[in-house]
This record gives C-alpha cells, sequence and structure tokens, in this order.
C-alpha cells in the first residue's frame, strides 16, 4: 500500500524536524529535550516537562497542570570538532559550528486520558572538513546523519498515583557522505567477495590501483528511509512530594536506507577510475534504552535525577553498506560490492541530574550529564565524531502571564579526545602482501555547547 500525500507531507516534517543539526552529545541523542530538561541535564522521567515528554517520559504528560498545552522551540547547537591526521600533524577544525534543530508538540487532555501531536529530532551527527583533510586531494569529507520523528502519544491516568504511556513514532532519516579513504583502507573495509572482485578489475585493467578512494552519496542521491518505534513510560507518585519515573524505548524499526553512490578512486598511474551504483545500508538504526528517574519536590525547590541506558553496541558495531548496478568508468558490470567500516561503539551509562527553584515569574534551573564515551579508542573516526561526555547546563523560564511563558536553556561541553586507526598504502599492495600495510593514528576533539528556547501556551 503506498502512503497517502498527507502520510509523506507528515513524514517530510519529521525530516525537517530533524534538520540540519548534524550533532549530538549523547552518542546521536540530544542530551536533552526541551529546555527545561536540558537545563537540568536532561533528567525529565519524573515530572511535567511540557510536549517534550513525547521524547522523554509521555506518562509525564498525565502530570500537566493545564487541560492542554502547545510548545513550539528551536534548538542551537555549537560545537567545535577538531581532527589531527598524526602525531605532530597540523590540526584541522570542522566548519560545521552551528546548527539548528526546530520541534512543536500539542498535548490535551480528557478525563483520565492525555493525548496529542509532537514533530520533533531524535538525533544525529556530522562534521564538514571540505579538503582540508584531503591531502592535496580535490575530494570533501564531510558527513550529515539526522532522524526526525512524528510523534502520537497516549498517557493513561490508572489512579490519582499511577499513569502510564505509550507514544508510537514515525520517523525519517537521511545520510550524507563524503569520504576520502586510502587504497588499503578501501580494501580492509571490502568483503571478501568484493576483494576479489577488486583483484579481478585491476587484473583485467578495467581499473588501476586504487591509491585512494571518494565515497560520495550526498545532496540528491543521499540515502534515505522510513520506519516506526514506540516509547513506553510510567509515573508513580507515593506521596505529594515524591513522583518515580521509568521509560523503555524500543530500537527503530527503519527500511534499509537507499541512494545512490559514487566511487572515485585515484589510482597510482595518476589517472582516475569511476564506480557508481544503487546504495543500500541494510542495518542502520537507532538503538532500544531505558531508564529510571525521580522528582523530588519541597515546596518553589525540585531535585531530580535520571539513569538512562543506550545500548549502541547492539546497532553501532559495523557501518555496512551495499552497493549494486555497478557502472565501472562507464561500462555495466554484474554483482555488487560490499563494504563494512568496524565502529564498535559501547553501550552507554548516562546520569542526569538537576535543581530547579520558582520565585514568582521566575524559574531557575541548573543541572549536569554525566556519561561515558560510547566511541572506543581506535575509532573515532572523524567523519562520526559521537565522543562527547559530560556536560553542565543550566536554564530559565520566565512566566508571562497566565497562560504563556517561554524557556530557555544553554549547555557548555568540555573537550574530549579520542584516537582513530587508519591504513596507509594502497589496495594492490594490501592484497598482495598485508603484512606490508603500515597504520597511521589520528586523533579527534570534540567540546562546544548548545542552547534551546521555547514558547509555551497553556489552554
Amino acid at each position: 500500500m503506498k502512503p497517502n500525500t498527507t502520510t509523506r507531507l507528515l513524514l517530510l516534517a519529521a525530516g525537517v524536524a530533524a534538520a540540519p543539526y548534524a550533532l549530538a552529545t549523547n552518542g546521536m541523542d540530544f542530551a536533552g529535550y526541551g529546555p527545561i530538561a536540558e537545563a537540568m541535564g536532561g533528567a525529565s522521567y519524573a515530572y511535567d516537562n511540557g510536549t517534550a515528554a513525547m521524547q522523554n517520559n509521555p506518562a509525564t504528560l498525565s502530570l500537566m497542570e493545564s487541560d492542554a498545552r502547545f510548545d513550539v522551540a528551536l534548538g542551537f547547537l555549537l560545537p567545535t570538532i577538531k581532527y589531527s591526521p598524526a602525531p605532530g600533524a597540523a590540526e584541522q577544525t570542522s566548519d560545521g559550528t552551528m546548527y539548528l534543530m526546530p520541534g512543536l508538540g500539542y498535548a490535551r487532555r480528557e478525563g483520565a486520558l492525555t493525548f496529542g501531536l509532537g514533530v520533533m529530532g531524535q538525533g544525529g551527527m556530522g562534521t564538514k572538513w571540505g579538503t582540508k583533510l584531503s591531502n592535496g586531494a580535490p575530494y570533501e569529507n564531510y558527513s550529515n546523519i539526522r532522524y526526525g520523528k512524528l510523534i502520537v502519544p497516549l498517557s493513561y491516568k490508572v489512579t490519582d498515583q499511577l499513569a502510564v504511556a505509550a507514544a508510537l513514532n514515525f520517523g525519517y532519516a537521511d545520510m550524507e557522505m563524503k569520504m576520502l579513504a586510502s587504497g588499503a583502507d578501501m580494501y580492509w573495509m571490502s568483503s571478501p567477495a568484493t576483494q576479489a572482485a577488486l583483484g579481478s578489475m585491476m587484473t583485467a585493467t578495467l581499473i588501476g590501483n586504487p591509491q585512494a578512494a571518494s565515497l560520495d552519496f550526498s545532496g540528491g542521491d543521499k540515502a534515505s528511509a522510513t520506519g516506526w518505534g514506540v516509547r513506553l513510560g510510567a509515573t508513580f507518585q507515593p506521596s505529594d512530594a515524591l513522583t518515580l519515573g521509568a521509560i523503555y524505548n524500543s530500537k527503530s524499526h527503519l527500511s534499509a536506507m537507499k541512494g545512490k553512490v559514487k566511487i572515485n578512486m585515484m589510482n597510482t598511474g595518476g589517472g582516475v577510475d569511476t564506480i557508481n551504483g544503487d546504495l543500500a545500508l541494510p542495518n542502520f538504526q537507532w538503538p532500544d534504552s531505558y531508564g529510571v528517574g525521580a522528582a523530588l519536590h519541597m515546596g518553589d525547590l525540585m531535585l531530580t535525577a535520571d539513569y538512562e541506558r543506550i545500548n549502541w553496541s547492539k546497532t553501532m558495531d559495523t557501518f555496512d553498506a551495499t552497493v549494486s548496478a555497478l557502472v565501472v568508468n562507464g561500462t555495466s558490470m554484474a554483482g555488487e560490492m560490499n563494504l563494512s567500516m568496524p565502529l564498535h561503539w559501547k553501550d552507554q551509562n548516562v546520569v542526569k541530574l538537576g535543581a530547579q527553584y520558582r520565585m514568582d515569574s521566575l524559574t531557575f534551573r541548573v543541572g549536569a550529564n554525566l556519561a561515558n564515551n560510547p566511541v572506543p579508542d581506535g575509532y573515532a573516526n572523524p567523519l562520526l565524531p559521537a565522543i562527547y561526555q559530560n556536560h553542565v547546563t543550566a536554564g530559565l523560564g520566565v512566566q508571562l502571564g497566565r497562560s504563556d511563558s517561554i524557556d530557555f536553556s544553554a549547555v557548555y561541553t568540555p573537550k574530549v579526545s579520542t584516537t582513530h586507526t587508519y591504513h596507509q598504502g594502497d589496495a594492490g599492495t594490501a592484497a598482495a602482501a598485508p603484512g606490508s600495510i603500515t597504520t597511521g593514528t589520528g586523533t579527534s576533539s570534540a567540546a562546544g555547547g548548545g542552547a534551546q528556547i521555547m514558547y509555551s501556551h497553556l489552554f
């Protein structure tokens, strides 16, 4: 069954909500969803934080003080990503220094039931290097991974103390990449069958000996997919002062991302061989996660804390790509190329701490977001810079009357550094004498900050 026009527009809206931030702070996820939660270290599982609950704990929608609420938000990410290709080499800085991320949500309560609709970004990552890392070659290094959602939440207040909820999301994800790799790296990323095919092409002089290769699937050739997922949540209030919360977020169910790719291979003779084909990324998904939290209310002061486990190892162990319908230097060829780049991301433990103090029409917030780096040493690819660990946060809420308010948040992220190991040499040498191929070590670092602003109207 083909999606109708309304469905296509809604999926497009979910994609627009994700555009084009290309960087996140807990792996590929944001440190906080919505400025209320972000200002308190991302903690959000056990108190009312607006319609951002659709991305946090949808059961907190049952804690809304009003019968209906509309939020519109805009976020800014301000990263500083740097890379040095070797010890002592000049450090280069990514040109991707600011990204915007809009979002909006509406929720309404009817009796014990609260429902709504939201368009929000889940996360992403990326960089813009231009030709800074290309060692004189006219090929860029660039990446942009995005995931946005159309969310339909439903929260039910079972008793005065207990609420349960589910938020079904329809997602749109896309990926653009321009990656320059050595011929040896291209060979090592190839499956045994693809290694043999490259060798046969060289033997038959269909291509030269690749010294370097540039993979490009960007712009109109980007890979994209649609899919779905669900977030479950619950809150329990054992007393007026204490609220407990818990969530489970399913792994995404995205279809295989598909696009077009162009591979330019610079050979040892100084020429360039070109392979065009259909691209499929069959295994790219967002992982499942789960968490628990608590909020303690003491008059105008609230203290809150969450713990979240994000299972990156289940979805980010390797980056796999298949290229089919091959056209080599203008000649169609049978078969396909299978490439796999090792990532070996680790699961991430995130602790989120926050405090809020209300004073008349103002609300002051502070927090911290503490996590391990999911990217292990040796695998910090400069195109996939999701290496952040800890964040310090603060924010302010301003009441503009009985029904309107504005909330702000700001994040500071200290610098984190880790390494990237790559192969040096051409594909022919890697095939004939793999023991002679050497490796190099580059260093990636990430720092920066961000901010969010949200306007809210209560009905």
